[in-house]
């Protein structure tokens, strides 16, 4: 679960407090940079996506998978997908662009943090649910600290697009850990 915490902490940062520097370093207004906090807003209505995770099987991933891990391995490739592609074009194309690949990626982790609680609810017997809980906790304040603070003392060494990039492929690779993960039982 501490895994789950890490993935469901690093798109929040990236997007919304360590995104506004690169724009920052880009030239980029404060206007600008400030409606960017709108691409948040799918974030906030998570409730919303809730319904989508609970009642729909994805065609290929569903077959071969359980029902929350099919949805968890999803969504850490689109993230880890859509972060590489926020790396690799932040600068290149128009800011309102920017903004729909950040929106995405806040309606996918919006979709994450969902399957990934309810993955870990369903799986963790009560006896253990405040390990679990704790578990996921420390992955999630330890996510938010790399994001921010990774991120600044990596910027000595490598562009921010490199970070972004490298950030992606380790959110590509948090579905393994969902690959090899017990499905609950419902």
């Amino acid at each position: 679960f501490f895994i789950g915490g890490l993935s469901s902490a690093l798109p929040g940062v990236l997007t919304w407090q360590t995104f506004n520097l690169w724009l920052a370093h880009l030239g980029y207004t404060k206007s600008a940079i400030g409606l960017f906090f709108l691409t948040g807003a799918p974030y906030s209505l998570k409730i919303v996506f809730s319904w989508l995770v609970d009642r729909y099987k994805l065609p290929y991933l569903g077959m071969h998978l359980g029902h929350r891990r099919e949805w968890a391995i999803f969504l850490a490739w689109s993230l880890g997908l859509l972060f590489i592609l926020l790396g690799m074009t932040t600068g290149h194309i128009s800011l309102w662009a920017t903004a729909g690949i950040c929106t995405l990626i806040s309606i996918c982790s919006a979709m994450n943090q969902i399957t990934l609680i309810g993955h870990r609810v369903e799986c963790t017997h009560n006896a253990y649910a405040s390990e679990a809980v704790t578990s996921s906790i420390f992955g999630y304040r330890l996510g938010r600290f790399l994001g921010r603070a990774g991120v600044l003392f990596c910027l000595a060494y490598v562009s921010w697009s490199m970070i972004y990039c490298i950030l992606g492929v380790v959110m590509l690779m948090t579905s393994l850990n969902y690959y090899y993960a017990p499905e609950p039982k419902r």
